[in-house]
Parts: structure tokens; C-alpha cells; sequence
């Protein structure tokens, strides 16, 4: 049927024609309804005849009438008039930026403005997990009251079928019946190298468009041209922007953008569009200080690759990027200035693994410290002083986590190997302080006082800074269910300090709060009800709420609030495991904090005798200690909910890589151990104020059984061949870990299997039961042994540098075990004659292929491992200097 004005389809009276493309014909047509002029797109006749089409294209009509931005065409509906299907969209008024590009350069102060408003609407789609992929100049409207409206958003993906993916002869406006040259050039112009290449795409194709369109906008001239689309495609593989065509007076900020938009390299560009805004918003309010190409120059590495290199830290601070600061009305306050941290040269923040290293600025502002790897250094702490670019490893730190300074800044805390130490910052051996098998951050007070949380179910502990007897100074309210104090924090009086109280709550999350202690002793008060840590400086209290950082006026001497809170910063990265948000402070207004994804995903990776990548299992997640069924055919795993930072146990089929979950219990459960018969698993969940052992078939019938319950966490780590005896982990302040048994049938008590003064952990019966393998730290650093069970006598050292994570092959003829960095599976054979076992020396049969991997499990020669995905993320941290004039005005947006 053929669409003519004056035409009443349905309830729309057709007014006149806008135009065509490779999706349909669009009218401009009046709702009789609701009295209000709508845009209609009638699409192409034989969509109506591809049934798969048309109920996938209305699935994506959903998510895209869902977006809601002000910089955003509406999506009304989709109808289906007199036989044809018409998308009902908002009438955008205005000329196409195509237009406005065609009558010459766009002046910078005019460009970015527009540019800014591009990128709100990309941010606000991508947040809903649409990505435009078809964003060029004609798809973008500017109302004449300066308003931009970007249109189309989503189409290309709901007209693709699922074949073509990203193939770009599948775009739809080169597809279409209307396949004009000048619109299948359009369209290939801004394609992303990956989206040219027929690649998946991913939000980071829009960043790529997104910096075609404003290089176009600022110079007139579109950045990859060519007489055919074949040309304009290989101009888009190859030809390198004209960095001189850009107007002498950009920013230096705006030019380093491009660059970084304009990587062809998917995995160094610019990764989040919402960077872009707040740069973009930064060189409009700092017109003067971002100004001009002094201190900047461009310069080319390989091809199709650039970036901006500063010539003083000065400059790059004034005009760095305002990722996420949430500015008042008008642009930030003045004497505020916001700018990026990169990590050191080919190494990235760490925030991965169970030990992370973030960021801790120093006590006077000067400097910053944290966790960082790289492919040679593995995991080390660094230090950089903000006066300079470059940035310095701490020898001896390796794994180092959770860095916190000395008042004076000369030293830093942290916690590595199991321990607190500290080091110098000018070098030296760093100095073991006290135990601390699971760090959870430190605070050090001028009058030489550290305390800290030195475990994941610890209370708050202090010590002299020079090292002595820690002391506990909070104790766990179990009638409040808390299971854990971490994150401590000094107030100015060296004497009150802001910790962290995580609780088993009823809502399907920790029920945490931050509250105040005291050294001098007394009932600790509750401050703030947040589900992370939270810091103290310049007058105010610091914390998150949903990824925003937040502050509020507070009075540390009466320990009181004043005035409202108000929003510094978005997206702040949160550690959901370890409730911690990813922000320090300094005394002087300096605050930094991380943007990043916290962490890597995980993958389930099957590996051989020769260390080689077999095969994956399941989908990537966050995942811990995984254990193989005793048939092989499932594996049982920790799995972290990154939203509700709670943990269940999961059970994942090996054949199909299908996941179902185990436990659902409102608290974390967490360390599945399977009974011999393959369909129980025991595993320990906080169903008070400590972790116990429960039971738990498959089918999940009859629930959840507890097996132990006691006034100490509990940890299963393996069961007898024969299905009597349950090894598990417990503590003692007087013994720190021992290894204890559980009787499973007939009702007998838990006594101590190895009991000692040092620690002793990750027991593992052999397969025929008569021996254990374990780890103590005997020695002064943690090795792997065997004993004989049950009479826990024979004792065999196994490893001789150093080991942990000890398994058996099913044979029982090798015992497998990590290095002490986890750099590499050793195995060492076994021999038994009659009673007597006998172990070889043990050989390195391979280095481990993942970074931080400390779970994996054992099946006829093959090994699984629960392992970071390899990549290297180059996201910076985030630097706002004067951060307290953010209050000014400040909005709650």
C-alpha cells in the first residue's frame, strides 16, 4: 500500500513526506488521539513477510521506547496501519547536523555544546545496554533553541538479522531499497574498524562515531572519504586522521579525546562515552586553562594510533578529564580541578582477585598509592608523586593490598603473604607486623597506633606501627549478626575511628553500617547505614550510595551530622565481596578514586598436563573454589552476584556448561565440598553471627541441614573417601587456624586433627583416605605436608620453596600444589609401601597461564581453574583537586 498525504491511517492523518532511507519512507503525520505531530517510519514491504524479523525487531522496540533522555528522539510505539508496520516516533524540528556540517567548520565554542549532548544520549542508551551503531551526522537533529536529538537509536541492531551481526553490508541504510551512493557512503564513514570488518560490536563502536562526528563537525570535512563504499572502508582500516585540520585553538583535552576515540584498537579506546561528556564539560568551563595547544603536542606510534603527550603535569591536571564528578549547575566551582591518572606503561590498576590494591592518596595530597600489574612484574605496589608522570614500584611488595600511609608519609601499610607489613617509600625490606591471612584495610594515627581488620571475619585489631601483640579494640555483635569490622579510619583526634560493621540482613544483601570506635574503649556508635567503606576529611563524612559518592558535614568531636549530603562523584567503582568503594581522600582537598570495573570476570578453564587452554566451562562470571563432582560430570562454585555483592554456591553441568544455582539463602554461602555419593554438598553460610557447615542435596528436598554450628568460622575442605569424616578449618585467637574433623555418621563430635601454635589449612584427603594433605606456615612461610590419617603421624614435608592449594590425582600416585606466588602447578609422585607413604621431589609440570588464580580442581589429568580473563585494562583513575568546592550549588542530579 502506498503511503499519500492526507491519508488517516489508523488514528495518524499523514502530512507530508521527510524523507526515505534503507529502513522505509518517513512521514511527518498528525495523532488525531492525542493532538500532538509525530514522525512516522513505514518500513519496507517485506518486513512484514520475515515473521522472525518482525518479532524481534518488536522485542528491541521495547528496550528503545524504554530510553528516556532529553537528547533522545522518543520511540512512541510500533502499530501496524492498513497492512503496514510504521514506528510512531517524536517529531524532532530543526536542521540535521549533516546540514549544518555542510555550510562549513562548526566553531569550537558551538561544537562542543553539541558534542556534549551527543554524548549524554549515547551515555544514557549505553547504561540501558543499546548500542545506536549507526550514529553519523544525518542521525543527529539541532532544534533552533540549541537543543540536539540524536535519532534512530537502535534500529540498525533490531533490523540485523541475527547472522549478520556487524557485517557492514548488513547496515540498514545500505541494505535498504534506497541505496543512493551518497547514502552508502554516509553510513561507511562511520564505521568502527571492528564493525568494518564484520567484527561483534560493542558500545565502544559508538565511542568511534561518535569521534568521527565531532573531528567533522570542527573541521568540515568528513574523516574517511572514498569514491566507492570498498574505498571508504579501507580508508577506515588505514588512513590516519589529519590532526592539522583541527582548529588551533581546540583544547588540548578535546584533541587527546579524539585520539583516544580514535583508536583503531577496540581494547585501548576510549572505553566509557560518559568520559567524553565530562571532558568535553571540563574545556567548555575551562575555556582558558584547556585553551590552546601549549604543553601538548600529537605525536604517531603505530599506525592509526595517537595520543597526547604533556609536556608538564600542570597542564594535563587543568585540562584532565571529569569523569563521573557531578558538577553544580554552571560547570564546577571554582578552584576546582579534575583530571586522569593513567596506570604505569603497559600495566594496569589492580582490582582484581580476592586481595586487591586500591588507590590511597597520602596524608598531605602529594602522592598516591596503589596496586598495579603488569605482564613482568606480576602484582606490586607503587607510589607516584603527583608532581610528576611517572610512577615507581615498591620492591618486596608483591600482592601487596589495601596500601594505607603513615601520618608523615615517609611509610605505607599493607597486607601481603598472609601478613601486615609496611615499607618504606624510599626502599627497603619491607617489615612483617602481625598475621593477617585476609586483609581488610588499615589506618595508622600520629601517636604511631595501626589498626586493622587482618581477616574477612575478623574484628578490628591494633598494634604498635613498630610491631608487638595486636589487641582487639571492636568485638562482633553477634546478637546483630555481624560477621566482620573492616575498613578502619582515624579521626583527627588520633583516638576515635570510622570502621566498617557487615551484617546478615533479612533484604537479600548485607545490613552494613559505618560506625565510631574508640580506643579508650565504650559501646561503638552508628553513624551511617551504607553498604561500604566510608573515609573522613575537610569536614565531611565520605560514602557511597549505588556507585555515588556522597558527603555530608560532619563533626568529629560531637560526632554529629550538619547539613544535607550531597553527590561528588557517579560510577565510583565498588568491590561488592569486599563492600568497598574504590575513593581516598587527603586532609588537604585532594580525593581520587577509580571508574573501573572492579576486577575482571572469571572463566572456568580447562587446562592439560602441559599447561595448554583445553576448553571453558560455562558462562565468564565471578567465580571461586571450584570442585569437580566425584563422576566429573558437575562442578560446584562460589559464584559473586557483582549487584547484591552476596555469594551462592552454583552447580554447573560439564557436558552442556549450563549453571544452576545451589544455595539462596539471604546471607553469603560460599566453599561447596561434595559428599562421596555426588549428590550432597556441604558448604558454609553465616546463618548467625558465624559461618557454619550445612548439608545440602541436589535436588535441593529437605533444605538446607546443618551440620556444625559453633562460636568460631568454619570452613570444609574435604570429605573422607568413605563418607565418615568431614575436614574443616577453624580459628582461635590462641592458635589461629586448625584443621578439625567432623564426624558424619552416628553423631560423634568435632575434635582437632592438627592443633598447634602456627597455621595450619586446606586439608585433602587422598584418595584411598589414609593420608592428609595440608599447609602449615611451620617453617615461617607457608609449605604443603601429608600425615597419615587418622592418626596424624608421618609427618612429610612436600614442597621446598614454598607452597599451597595442595590436590590429589585420582590415582592418589601424584600430589599437585601451587607455588607460593601461584605461578606455577607443581607435582610430586607418591609411593606407598604397605603403611608407609613415600614422596619424590617435586617437579614444576607447568606455569600457570592466568594471573591471581588460586582455585582449581583435579580430573583425570585435566585441571580446572577459576582464572581472571587475561586482558590488560587501561582505565585511569580519577583526580579532583579542591574537591570540596563541588558543594557550591551542588545538585543531587
Amino acid at each position: 500500500m502506498r503511503v499519500e498525504k492526507g491519508a488517516l491511517l489508523g488514528s495518524y492523518e499523514i502530512v507530508s513526506p521527510l524523507g526515505a532511507g534503507g529502513m522505509g519512507e518517513v512521514w511527518r503525520a498528525r495523532d488525531t488521539r492525542l493532538g500532538r505531530e509525530v514522525a512516522l517510519k513505514f518500513l519496507p514491504a517485506g518486513f512484514a513477510d520475515d515473521p522472525e524479523r518482525h518479532a524481534r525487531f518488536e522485542r528491541e522496540a521495547k528496550v528503545l521506547a524504554s530510553l528516556n533522555d532529553p537528547h533522545i528522539a522518543a520511540l512512541y510505539g510500533l502499530e501496524h496501519l492498513d497492512g503496514q508496520h510504521a514506528l510512531v516516533m517524536e517529531l524532532v524540528e530543526g536542521e540535521g547536523l549533516d546540514e549544518r556540517i555542510a555550510r562549513g567548520p562548526i566553531p569550537v565554542d558551538e561544537a562542543l555544546p553539541i558534542a556534549v549532548q551527543i554524548a549524554d544520549a549515547l551515555e544514557a542508551a549505553h547504561e540501558k545496554g543499546v548500542v545506536h551503531r549507526d550514529l553519523k551526522p544525518a542521525n543527529v537533529k539541532v532544534r533552533p533553541d540549541g537543543t540536539v536529538k540524536v535519532l534512530d537509536f537502535g534500529l540498525a541492531k533490531a533490523w540485523e538479522g541475527p547472522a549478520a551481526e556487524s557485517d557492514p553490508a548488513h547496515s540498514p541504510t545500505i541494505t535498504g531499497h534506497h541505496t543512493r551512493a551518497g547514502v552508502i557512503l554516509g553510513t561507511a564513514a562511520y564505521m568502527s574498524p571492528e564493525q568494518a570488518r564484520g567484527k561483534p560490536v560493542d558500545k565502544r563502536t559508538d565511542v568511534w562515531a561518535f569521534g568521527c562526528v565531532l573531528y567533522e563537525m570542527l573541521t568540515g570535512r568528513r574523516l574517511f572519504e572514498g569514491e566507492t563504499v570498498s574505498d571508504v572502508l579501507a580508508a577506515v582500516l588505514r588512513t590516519d586522521p589529519d590532526w592539522n585540520l583541527l582548529p588551533p585553538t581546540l583544547a588540548p583535552s578535546v584533541r587527546r579525546l579524539l585520539g583516544r576515540c580514535l583508536e583503531r584498537d577496540p581494547r585501548q579506546r576510549l572505553r566509557d562515552i560518559g568520559d567524553a561528556r565530562l571532558d568535553l564539560e571540563d574545556a567548555r568551563a575551562h575555556p582558558r586553562v584547556s585553551g590552546g595547544t601549549e604543553g601538548a603536542t600529537v605525536r604517531k606510534d603505530t599506525p592509526g594510533r595517537r595520543w597526547l603527550v604533556w609536556a608538564s603535569l600542570p597542564a594535563a591536571l587543568a585540562a584532565g578529564v571529569a569523569a563521573g564528578v557531578i558538577f553544580p549547575r554552571g560547570g564546577p566551582a571554582r578552584g576546582v580541578v579534575i583530571s586522569s591518572l593513567m596506570p604505569p606503561t603497559g600495566a594496569e590498576y589492580y582490582l582484581g582477585g580476592k586481595q586487591p590494591g586500591p588507590v590511597s592518596v597520602s596524608p598531605d595530597g602529594t602522592r598516591i598509592a596503589f596496586a598495579a600489574r603488569d605482564e613482568t612484574h606480576g602484582v606490586l605496589l607503587w607510589v607516584r608523586a603527583l608532581d610528576t608522570p611517572d610512577a615507581v614500584p615498591l620492591a618486596g611488595t608483591e600482592n601487596g593490598s589495601y596500601p594505607f600511609w603513615s601520618p608523615d608519609g615517609r611509610s605505607i601499610g599493607f597486607f601481603a603473604d598472609g601478613k601486615l607489613k609496611r615499607v618504606e617509600v624510599v626502599g627497603g625490606t619491607p617489615l612483617a607486623l602481625a598475621d593477617a591471612p585476609f586483609g581488610k584495610g588499615g589506618t595508622w594515627s600520629a601517636g604511631g597506633t595501626i589498626l586493622f581488620a587482618p581477616s574477612y571475619n575478623s574484628a578490628i585489631l591494633r598494634i604498635p606501627a613498630q610491631g608487638g601483640t595486636p589487641r582487639p579494640v571492636t568485638s562482633l555483635d553477634r546478637g546483630r549478626n555481624q560477621n566482620s569490622h573492616r575498613f578502619p579510619w582515624f579521626l583527627p583526634d588520633g583516638r576515635h575511628f570510622l570502621f566498617l560493621t557487615r551484617a546478615s540482613g533479612g533484604s537479600g544483601r548485607p545490613a552494613n553500617e559505618v560506625m565510631v570506635g574508640s580506643l579508650d574503649g565504650g559501646e561503638p556508635r552508628p553513624i551511617v547505614a551504607t553498604d561500604n567503606n566510608a573515609a573522613y576529611a575537610s569536614g565531611y563524612l565520605l560514602y557511597t550510595r549505588e556507585r555515588i559518592l556522597m558527603a555530608r558535614r560532619f563533626d568529629p568531636a560531637r560526632l554529629r551530622f550538619g547539613g544535607d549530603e550531597f553527590a561528588v562523584a557517579s560510577g565510583v567503582a565498588v568491590l561488592p565481596g569486599a563492600a568497598f568503594a574504590v575513593f581516598s581522600v587527603s586532609r588537604t582537598g585532594v580525593l581520587v578514586y577509580d571508574r573501573g570495573t572492579p576486577g575482571e570476570l572469571e572463566e572456568l578453564v580447562w587446562l592439560d598436563r602441559q599447561g595448554r587452554r583445553t576448553g571453558t566451562l560455562g558462562p565468564p562470571g565471578f567465580y571461586d573454589e571450584p570442585r569437580l563432582s566425584p563422576d566429573g560430570r558437575q562442578v560446584a562454585v562460589d559464584k559473586l552476584d557483582a549487584t547484591t555483592g552476596r555469594q551462592d554456591v552454583w552447580v554447573v553441568d560439564t557436558a552442556r556448561g549450563i549453571p544452576t544455582r545451589l544455595t539462596t539463602a539471604e546471607s553469603d554461602s560460599m566453599g561447596p565440598v561434595w559428599l562421596p555419593d555426588g549428590r550432597h554438598l556441604v558448604f558454609r553460610t553465616h546463618a548467625g553471627g558465624f559461618l557454619d557447615l550445612f548439608e545440602r542435596a541436589l535436588d535441593g528436598g529437605g533444605g538446607n541441614t546443618l551440620l556444625l554450628a559453633s562460636d568460631s568460622d568454619k570452613e570444609a575442605t574435604s570429605v573422607s573417601p568413605d563418607g565418615r569424616f568431614l575436614a574443616f578449618r577453624s580459628a582461635t585467637s590462641a592458635t589461629g587456624f586448625d584443621i578439625w574433623m567432623l564426624p558424619m555418621k552416628g553423631g560423634g563430635q568435632p575434635f582437632p586433627f592438627l592443633h598447634s601454635r602456627f597455621n595450619e589449612n586446606n586439608a585433602r584427603f587422598s584418595p584411598d583416605g589414609r593420608t592428609v594433605a595440608y599447609v602449615s606456615d611451620e617453617s615461617g612461610r607457608n609449605e604443603v605436608y601429608v600425615v597419615s590419617f587418622p592418626g596424624a603421624d608421618g609427618k612429610v614435608r612436600v614442597s621446598a620453596e614454598g607452597g599451597r592449594m595442595p590436590d590429589w590425582s585420582d590415582d592418589g600416585k601424584e600430589l599437585f600444589f601451587l607455588t607460593a606466588d601461584g605461578s606455577a602447578l607443581m607435582a610430586a609422585p607418591v609411593t606407598r609401601q604397605g603403611a608407609d607413604i613415600e614422596i619424590g621431589a617435586p617437579v614444576r609440570l607447568f606455569e600457570v597461564p592466568f594471573r591471581n588464580s588460586t582455585a582449581y580442581d583435579v580430573w583425570h589429568g585435566r585441571f580446572l581453574f577459576a582464572a581472571e580473563q587475561d586482558t590488560i585494562r587501561r582505565s585511569p583513575l580519577t583526580l579532583v583537586q579542591n574537591w570540596t568546592g563541588l558543594r557550591d550549588k551542588a545538585t543531587t542530579r
